[in-house]
């Protein structure tokens, strides 16, 4: 049983905005109205004569109390060693504001009103400048530099591959095709807007933050460097999450203000954020443009591919935004393809926007979509049905393990099976039938397929500790934060694989950093990976202790003493003594802890979209949507589905109708609510055909792979191949994501008006 699901669906969840936080003060913060511009002065005390008003904090109090800016994981240089260059997200504006919605000002009072009316009577002075919202605007030689650092707005150049071998590929090729794809900016709307209650106490000089994330132990530490202080002066909670999706896998400006704040006040500080205020301060993802090109032999095998892009990185670099737009992408280019060279080369872009971030996905759809967009080109090119392409350049079991052209070693997989157990459940040899069926009531049909390799596991260490006392219970704690995925479920299962006592006697601890040195966070499909083979191994570790103190007690050696469901005996003896009794009464309780290290896995997939189009009304309907993904051995088979459903639903929105739009010339988020922005409900989404294909990974000890984000790579390239599959025959041969029935009727009205 799932056992995280009686609370949430019953509304006794404990999320951030329920936190009690005695004598607590409310923040608001003033945001820029503007997309770039100077800030030539701001005036507090129209602010502090509001009834109940406590403190300002702007850009310039930070500076002056020695603080820092956000700051940004080095984890990759460029081709000459340099790493990106520096574009720091500020906690408040210094001077110059960047986008829509930056924080320049934090507001504290004694009630939420009064916050919200002081950062409104807030008088601050502000000299616009032109902006550049849109990456080839932020590229041209006119455009105005966010940052001197940055050359033209240019914040990192990133290359991966052989660049020779490549060159050679092509100038071998009978083939060439080419690809461009856009994959547009998208604003992650999760349920629960950030909140967070902050708190100081003078006699430890401790910090505490509780506020809703993904992983405390790197939340603590990027504070940790913004405030100067070590990290174990703070401490980071969180309980119930309303979903995360990788926006909340790190801090954000707001936290360590707060904290400041309430610091130099002495009592706690709450925020809550409102969905106004999430849509321009949140990260948003995606953004990036790309083009690829495929060189292949006379048959249609592939010789090499050679793919650019330029991904904006928003007004500042957040802290592992660009690592998503380069490595994350490019790692994942190849799929289930035995494709000999490879060179991919990113540009990150400033831009004139909120940050981008991680989020479900993270670099691997758009790798699938430009990847599978080149498949369905070449093709048609060579005259080739696309799943006869797909076979004569697939990797088959039997190349297993296979080291990619860009260094990516897939343990295990069954890409054909995959292919095949798809084509099955959508009837792929009826689609003709189909067709013709929708055409006779004036209906185009087209069918699309998506297959990708994608990346899981990340930042390869993590810790779990285990603890039991003398009530009998064993309590398993980690660092890494739950926000939906049923770590309370699966981890206490894990557990409980080792130690065999029932998972009613296992109890999962999670959202403190107290007491760990360092940890990750439920990112990257990580968690079943890292956390559960620090859960399996520690769980190992506990063993061993109870097994060395039953010695103890038996006096004998503990390589003589055996451990089976909670019991530990000398064989052929009358000595034994449950685990539970070794820590009652006044015993010290049995204790582990485990950092382990760990390999990536490479989850895969094969989706399959079928839809049905209205030409009079551009209207896309999906008929059917077949997700086939081998996501290693599936330890709780209705979680896991539950995350394929989840992730499809976000990759559907995309696809069809999300779209962060930006006003080119004022830089205004013009996609800036909920009326404007659109959101997949359920009455736009189809019945899922999911079916899990576990191959399991030989690279850890579980034999897991990730599942959490596979539905968000999938349904790119699926639906947008279904959806050009359908218009090709009314004349249309390109269009972009989101396919709206606007964008999708101006399409056939304009191939209509073209065609003789």
């Amino acid at each position: 049983m799932r056992v995280e699901d009686h609370r949430l669906i019953t509304g006794t969840g404990a999320f951030t905005d329920d936190a009690a936080a005695e004598g607590a003060l409310w923040a608001s913060f003033a945001r820029s109205p503007h997309a770039h511009a100077t800030i030539r002065s701001i005036n507090k005390s129209t602010a502090m004569q509001v009834p109940g008003a406590r403190l300002v904090l702007t850009g310039d109090d930070w500076r002056a109390a020695g603080l820092s800016a956000v700051p940004v994981q080095q984890r990759l240089t460029d081709a000459d060693g340099r790493p990106p260059r520096a574009a720091p997200w500020p906690v408040l504006s210094l001077d110059t504001v960047r986008h829509v919605g930056e924080p320049v000002a934090l507001c504290v009072a004694h009630t939420r009103e009064a916050a919200d009316e002081m950062a409104l009577a807030l008088a601050i002075d502000y000299s616009p400048l032109p902006a550049v919202p849109l990456i080839d605007d932020a590229l041209a030689p006119s455009a105005p530099a966010l940052w001197p650092s940055a050359p033209g707005n240019v914040a990192f150049r990133w290359t991966l591959g052989d660049r020779a071998a490549v060159d050679a590929g092509f100038a071998a090729a009978v083939h060439v095709v080419e690809a461009r794809r856009t994959s547009q900016r998208v604003v992650i709307c999760p349920m629960e807007p950030r909140a967070a209650v902050a708190s100081f106490e003078p006699a430890t000089g401790t910090y505490r933050l509780h506020t809703g994330n993904q992983g405390m132990t790197i939340v603590r530490d990027q504070i940790a460097a913004i405030l100067g202080i070590d990290k174990h002066a703070i401490v980071v909670t969180s309980r119930d999450v309303g979903g995360a999706f990788g926006i909340r896998n790190g801090t954000y400006p707001e936290y360590p203000a707060l904290l400041h704040a309430a610091r130099i006040l002495g009592a706690p500080v709450r925020w809550t954020a409102t969905r106004s205020e999430a849509f321009v301060s949140d990260a948003q993802a995606r953004d990036s443009l790309m083009s690829g090109r495929l060189a292949l032999d006379g048959d249609g095998r592939i010789l090499a591919l050679d793919v650019e892009a330029k991904a904006a990185m928003g007004a500042y670099m957040h802290h592992v935004g660009y690592f998503i737009a380069t490595a994350n992408f490019s790692r994942c280019l190849t799929g289930p393809y035995r494709i000999p060279a490879v060179h991919s080369a990113v540009t990150c872009v400033l831009t004139n926007t909120v940050p981008t971030a991680p989020y479900r996905g993270a670099g691997r759809p758009e790798a699938a979509y430009i990847m599978e967009s080149l498949i369905e080109a070449a093709a048609a090119k060579l005259g080739l049905d696309p799943v006869e392409m797909r076979r004569r350049n697939m990797l088959g079991p039997e190349a297993m393990p296979h080291k990619t052209a860009v260094g990516m070693t897939y343990c295990s997989g069954d890409f054909p099976d995959l292919l095949d157990q798809a084509l099955a459940a959508a009837d792929w040899p009826g689609l003709a039938e189909r067709k013709a069926r929708s055409a006779a009531k004036g209906l185009a049909r087209g069918a699309g397929i998506g297959m990708f390799v994608e990346i899981s596991g990340g930042m390869p260490t993590e810790r779990a500790r285990m603890r039991l006392g003398n009530d009998g219970l064993v309590c398993l704690s980690t660092p890494i934060g739950a926000t939906g995925q049923g770590h309370e479920t699966v981890f206490a299962m894990l557990a409980d694989e080792q130690l065999a006592l029932g998972t009613d006697r296992i109890t999962v601890a999670q959202g403190d950093s107290t007491g760990f040195e360092d940890g990750g966070s439920s990112s990257a499909s990580r968690s079943t990976i890292m956390a559960g083979s620090a859960i399996r191994a520690t769980a190992l570790k506990l063993i061993d202790v109870a097994r060395t103190r039953a010695a103890g007690r038996f006096g004998v050696p503990p390589e003589t003493v055996i451990y089976e469901a909670g019991r530990l005996e000398v064989p052929a003896t009358n000595l034994a003594v449950g685990i539970e009794e070794l820590a009652a009464g006044d015993a010290p309780p049995l204790e582990a802890e485990v950092r382990i290290e760990a390999e990536a896995t490479f989850p895969s997939g094969c989706h399959i979209a079928e839809v049905e189009i209205d030409p009079e009304t551009g209207e896309v309907t999906v008929a059917q949507f077949v997700a086939v993904d081998d996501c290693g051995r599936v330890i709780h088979h209705e979680l896991a589905e539950g995350q394929v459903h989840g992730a499809l639903a976000q990759g559907f929105g995309q696809a069809l109708m999300e779209h962060g739009a930006y006003d080119p010339a004022s830089g205004q988020l013009v996609a800036g609510s909920m009326m404007d922005y659109a959101l997949p409900r359920a009455r736009d989404l189809p019945h899922f055909n999911s079916i899990l294909a576990p191959s399991p990974a030989t690279s850890n000890a579980l034999g897991v792979k990730g599942v959490g984000e596979s539905g968000t790579v999938g349904p790119l390239p699926a639906l947008m191949n279904a959806i050009r599959d359908a218009l090709r025959p009314l004349g249309v041969t390109e269009i972009e994501m989101p396919a709206t029935p606007a964008r999708v009727w101006t399409a056939i009205t304009t191939a209509r008006s073209v065609r003789p």
